[in-house]
């Protein structure tokens, strides 16, 4: 954990805003966005609402997966299909980095 916080002011993290749709939604905690490796896996509808990216300094898959679902709860989305993670890069002293699609599972009513 202390790693996770002492690497944060080396981070890049970018969003890249697909939609609006449920931006104004309550948002969950960090913890609670779920993780999803395709959009098969998902049960129901969604709305994309970016493409969020992460580059940190000899970054851990840990940290990589937390920074992606914690911009995307910043986002509003309550869930993340993770695209690429790469953690330390190529060679063990350069960046990590990752990349997931944000997005907000619809609710049946």
């Amino acid at each position: 954990m202390a790693l996770m916080f002492s690497m944060a002011s080396c981070a890049e993290v970018g969003f890249t805003r697909l939609s609006t749709d449920g931006y104004f939604n309550s948002k969950p905690s960090v913890e609670s966005v779920q993780i999803f490796l395709s959009e098969k896996d998902i049960p129901g509808e969604f709305i994309k609402l970016g493409v969020v990216t992460v580059r940190g300094w000899q970054a851990n898959e840990e940290w990589i997966i937390y920074k992606l679902k914690e911009k995307a709860q910043i986002e509003g989305g309550d869930a993340i299909i993770l695209r690429k993670i790469d953690p330390r890069g190529l060679f063990t002293y350069s960046y990590g980095t990752g990349e997931a699609i944000a997005i907000k599972i619809k609710k049946n009513k």
